[in-house]
């Protein structure tokens, strides 16, 4: 489920949010070496998993996943030009949640998913927030 959750958040960052997409050592890497090119979405390393054992047999999986979503904005910047960045990548971050929960394999995206605002992040100067999503995979797994 991890990869296909890679495949996933950057199809809908790609094709319906129109933003780039990095993912991984290297990509983390690349993104504060880099200019790059912005609006983009990072998500973080590592994917985590916890398992609930449910009575039934069933085991059911939350995963958690930390993604940025950030644009490029000014070192000397004011605090309004940090939020409108930010209000923008939130924005972008509801559309995602959006899609998100449209894909078969999510059962629901937990009450504990949150977003942090951030300014002047990495060296590329970046604002916007971080989506801390947590979510119910529709895949259980059965215990032999």
């Amino acid at each position: 489920m991890k990869e296909g959750f890679v495949d996933i958040a950057e199809n809908i960052v790609v094709n319906n949010l129109s933003m780039n997409f990095y993912y991984g050592e290297d990509a983390y890497n690349n993104f504060q070496a880099t200019k790059g090119v912005f609006p983009a979405a990072f998500l973080s390393m590592p994917i985590r998993a916890n398992a609930i054992m449910r009575q039934s047999g069933l085991i059911e999986i939350i995963f958690s996943a930390d993604i940025l979503f950030t644009n490029k904005a000014k070192l000397d910047g004011t605090s309004i030009e940090h939020l409108v960045i930010q209000d923008a990548m939130f924005e972008k971050g509801m559309a995602f949640l959006k899609d998100f929960i449209r894909e078969d394999s999510v059962k629901s995206i937990e009450p504990s998913t949150k977003f942090e605002s951030f300014e002047n992040a990495f060296d590329n100067n970046l604002s916007g927030v971080v989506l801390f999503l947590e979510f119910l995979s529709s895949i259980p797994r059965a215990i032999c």
